[in-house]
Parts: C-alpha cells; structure tokens; sequence
C-alpha cells in the first residue's frame, strides 16, 4: 500500500489502483492545554474536516475545544 504520488512513475511490474472505499483510519489527538496557535489551528481543522466529512457527530467539536486559543 502506497499513496498516490509516493512513486512517480510507478516502478515496472506495479499498477496504482486505489481503494474504494477509503479506509478509515482512527486517530487520537492530544495537546497541552492551552494549546498554542498553530496546535489550535491544526486541532480546529482536523474537526472541522471530520465533521465535514461525517467522521464526527455533531456538538463533538465544540467539547473538545478546552484549551484551544480563539482566532
């Protein structure tokens, strides 16, 4: 298993075939609180992409927000 651009071009003998569906792959975060700017923007674009996605209920997000400085 590789990603899509990690070989270019694929080596001889090899085809690229992607796997439908994606799988999911679970993640834990974790971050000292309070969290610094960068670490907050990362943390709230990770949610933001997760529930977008439906990866996460709704009202997760704002639980998870202790710690994270505001923009």
């Amino acid at each position: 298993m590789a990603f899509e651009t990690q070989f270019d071009p694929v080596p001889p003998g090899f085809i690229w075939r992607a796997i439908e569906p994606c799988p999911r792959i679970p993640l834990d975060m974790f971050w000292r609180v309070p969290a610094s700017p960068a670490t907050g923007n990362f943390i709230r674009l990770a949610h933001d992409v997760a529930e977008r996605q439906g990866w996460e209920p709704d009202g997760v997000q704002a639980k998870q927000r202790r710690g994270i400085p505001s923009l």
